[in-house]
């Protein structure tokens, strides 16, 4: 599986767990890698159009279906 697999994946596990959205931080920690890779691979997910993200929402990222 690759990185932006196991995002997607945590992304949705949290949201579904949690009824909210993960910050950056909190996918790093659930990733077991730094900040500024998770931050780059969210980046990837939201360029390629997998990943929705609300501009100044802290807890603003949306899984597309």
């Amino acid at each position: 599986m690759t990185r932006r697999e196991e995002m997607l994946k945590a992304i949705r596990s949290f949201v579904a767990s949690n009824g909210y959205p993960p910050t950056v931080r909190e996918l790093a920690a659930i990733l077991g890698v730094g900040h500024s890779t998770a931050q780059r691979t969210l980046l990837e997910l939201i360029g390629e159009g997998s990943v929705e993200r609300t501009a100044g929402a802290a807890r603003g990222l949306r899984v597309k279906p």
